[in-house]
């Protein structure tokens, strides 16, 4: 009796666990589990569970997801045609292509098999339900991408959007094809139609990107592409930035390469809007960016410039920010260091900016100035004693005099230098004590014996010419 209870209790429970099963296998589906979600659909296939054809029909997208495209077409193509079986036979024809470019076969093979998925995409258009537009848009990106022929994708997006102008994909999809048709009548003489497709292509990809929602990104990345184009530097940034602020977990790449080229365009305020989202999201990733280049320290020195947006506009936090995340890659650049210092003073970060100046007296110890900018710091700010800060400023003037010796010093190096000395002068001055009422009048007794002196001496030299 026990053992026919049980037997009854898993008989009425076994549709609801298949029920499970069905719902994971998709989910396995859904998250590309594709080998997983293979062996789940065969599973429930050998168990009899549920309809056949549909199963196969998962099956066989689980196995084109996984890239056996041999399986995925003996499923297929013994299946009674339908718009589902036709759509999956276009995918798995365009994949089979693409495994076929990559294998090196001959251009004539992979053209023929992107051929066959067409014919079964078109067949496919043919039965999709009312209002259905995933058959046209796979057919017009095969078209675009796979062949090549960007006015046969253009007229049939613009075919469907007669119907259906508010359709997301298909304004995608033309977006795209007017990214080719701009760039073909680009190369030609008619700027007038050239600029009219840039404009259209960034009118359906700026109303694909509203539509889709966050969870995409393929216009924007278009977008990017048209926008660096027409060297419209901070539109393309900001297409960027918005990429990353829709992504989990952010891919700075990007970002970082346009940080790159409009920081060595001096195209400053793209070049700075890249760092400063960057620095935000995460700003040790700049660092091991910049400590991978080649030249890191090149790399570096020009990033560092796109902070002067900042300094201009006396935001100085998030130039220190940015500057920060760039000397942290420790950059033998006297540039950055000197520029990072200052940025650490004007924000109270007075410890900070002393190191910063020993940095580039390590790695420059020519410029006087850095002398003189230092102890002004441990002066005014640190509270240092005079004996600390003095030596600091007669080195500076010291520097200043040798180096004003030199009759080929370039102009711009000797205004500095004149500059610096005057107010490394004025600094040590102002440290000096001030004279007691005592030496004051030696001082003019001094002086006075001095002059009669001279004047004698000149009475003197007269009579006896």
């Amino acid at each position: 009796m026990l053992m026919t209870s049980l037997f009854l209790s898993f008989a009425l429970a076994a549709p609801s666990v298949l029920a499970g099963d069905l719902e994971e296998a998709k989910d396995f589906l859904a998250k590309g589990w594709f080998d997983d979600a293979a062996k789940a659909f065969q599973q429930l296939i050998d168990e009899g569970a549920g309809d056949a054809t549909e199963l196969e029909q998962y099956l066989a997208e689980a196995q084109i997801g996984a890239g056996d495209v041999d399986a995925a077409l003996e499923i297929l193509e013994a299946l009674p045609e339908s718009y589902r079986t036709k759509l999956l036979l276009g995918r798995t024809y365009a994949i089979w292509a693409e495994q076929l470019a990559y294998d090196n076969a001959s251009a004539d093979d992979v053209r023929f098999t992107r051929l066959d998925g067409v014919s079964h995409y078109k067949r496919a258009v043919e039965l999709a339900p009312p209002g259905d537009s995933e058959a046209v848009v796979a057919l017009g990106y095969l078209q675009l991408f796979g062949l090549g022929d960007y006015k046969a994708a253009l007229e049939l997006a613009e075919t469907y959007l007669a119907k259906r102008p508010d359709d997301a994909e298909l304004l995608l999809l033309r977006g795209n094809a007017l990214v080719f048709d701009w760039y073909y009548k680009a190369q030609g003489d008619d700027e007038l139609a050239a600029d009219d497709a840039w404009n259209q292509a960034v009118d359906d990809l700026k109303s694909a990107d509203a539509k889709l929602g966050k969870g995409r990104v393929e216009a924007l990345n278009q977008l990017i592409y048209l926008y660096q184009a027409k060297d419209r530097a901070l539109d393309a940034v900001n297409a960027a930035v918005q990429i990353v602020e829709r992504q989990d977990d952010p891919d700075l790449g990007q970002l970082y390469e346009l940080a790159k080229q409009y920081s060595y365009a001096r195209q400053f305020a793209a070049g700075a809007k890249a760092l400063e989202t960057i620095v935000k999201l995460n700003a040790s990733d700049l660092r091991r960016r910049i400590r991978r280049e080649d030249d890191p320290d090149d790399v570096a020195l020009n990033l560092h410039w796109s902070t002067s947006v900042y300094t201009n506009r006396n935001d100085n936090a998030t130039a220190r920010m940015i500057l920060e995340a760039i000397v942290a890659a420790d950059p033998a650049a006297p540039d950055i260091w000197d520029n990072y210092a200052v940025a650490c003073q004007t924000t109270g970060q007075f410890d900070d900016a002393i190191k910063a100046y020993d940095k580039k007296i390590a790695l420059f110890p020519d410029d006087p100035r850095t002398y003189n900018d230092k102890a002004k710091i441990l002066e005014e700010n640190l509270n240092r004693d005079s004996s600390e800060t003095i030596p600091l400023y007669e080195k500076a003037v010291a520097m200043c005099e040798e180096q004003l010796k030199d009759p080929e010093i370039d102009a711009a190096w000797k205004a500095h230098l004149e500059e610096t000395q005057r107010v490394a002068r004025g600094n040590l001055d102002a440290l000096k004590p001030a004279p007691s009422l005592l030496d004051s009048v030696l001082d003019r007794l001094k002086n006075a014996g001095d002059k009669a002196g001279d004047e004698g001496g000149d009475s003197g030299g007269d009579s006896g010419n």
